[in-house]
C-alpha cells in the first residue's frame, strides 16, 4: 500500500488550519457587532495611509463623546474613514465605550466566514481526492 503523498496531506491540513482560523476570526468580529451597538460620530484628529502588501491600511485618532464623555481612542482599519477633520460614524460598546468598530467593518465577518467554510471545504475535499487517488494505484 502506498502512504498517501506528504505534500498533499500537509497542504490540505494548512488549508483546513488557515479555514478555521478564518471561522474563528469571523466570530471575533461578530462579537464586536453584537456590542458595539450604539452610533456615534466622531471626528478625525488624525489620518494617516499605509502602503502594504494587501493594498492601504489606515490609521486614525479619533474624538467622540457618549454620555457627557470624550474620548480619544486609536484606531486602525482596512478601509478608509475619511481625512484628518472629517467626522464619521462608529459604532461603540454603550457599556465599554472605549471599545469601537467602524460602520463599514461590518460586513467583513460574514466573508471571513464564507472564505473559512470554503476553506475546510477545499481542504477535505483535496485530502479525499488525494487518498482515492493513493487507493486506485494499488
Amino acid at each position: 500500500m502506498q502512504p498517501v503523498n506528504i505534500m498533499h496531506f500537509v497542504s490540505s491540513v494548512f488549508l483546513m488550519a488557515a479555514g478555521v482560523m478564518a471561522v474563528v476570526s469571523s466570530r471575533i468580529l461578530r462579537r464586536e457587532e453584537e456590542v458595539c451597538t450604539e452610533s456615534v460620530t466622531a471626528t478625525l484628529l488624525e489620518a494617516q495611509r499605509f502602503r502594504s502588501r494587501s493594498g492601504y491600511h489606515y490609521y486614525y485618532v479619533l474624538r467622540y463623546t457618549w454620555n457627557s464623555k470624550t474620548y480619544e481612542r486609536e484606531y486602525s482599519a482596512e478601509e478608509t474613514l475619511g481625512n484628518a477633520g472629517d467626522e464619521a460614524v462608529i459604532h461603540i460598546n454603550p457599556e465599554n465605550p472605549e471599545q469601537i468598530r467602524s460602520v463599514k467593518a461590518s460586513s467583513r465577518s460574514r466573508y471571513c466566514l464564507a472564505a473559512g467554510v470554503a476553506m475546510i471545504a477545499g481542504g477535505v475535499i483535496w485530502l479525499i481526492v488525494s487518498i482515492i487517488k493513493t487507493l486506485m494505484l494499488i
